[in-house]
């Protein structure tokens, strides 16, 4: 699974970047990955495998540390949006916290 997140990471990388960056879009493009990563790996622990500690840690950092990233990621990409890369981020980083509210829904749906 992380393998395929490095590899679309590094796609989107390729296809995708601005024409002044100064390597902080590719550092906050990763920080915004990670964190959807972390989003994908707990709403499929909830649906389909059992709960464990490797899922509690990502839970920790999906509901605790990533939304202090993101939120900066998104506040730096919304001011910087002319740029289509950082239009992409933007939107990116907006769905990390609309996909918060749902997977803790699924999460109440599921027990």
């Amino acid at each position: 699974m992380s393998i395929i997140g490095l590899f679309s990471y590094f796609i989107f990388i390729g296809k995708v970047i601005p024409k002044q960056d100064k390597g902080s879009f590719k550092i906050n493009s990763f920080i915004a990955f990670a964190s959807l990563g972390s989003q994908l790996l707990i709403a499929l622990t909830v649906l389909f495998w059992e709960w464990s500690g490797l899922a509690s840690l990502g839970f920790a950092f999906s509901f605790l540390i990533a939304p202090i990233f993101m939120g900066f990621i998104l506040h730096t990409s919304f001011q910087q949006r002319q740029d289509k890369a950082y239009e992409i981020l933007f939107k990116l980083s907006l769905s990390f916290f609309v996909a918060i509210p749902v997977i803790i829904l699924l999460s109440f749906m599921m027990e």
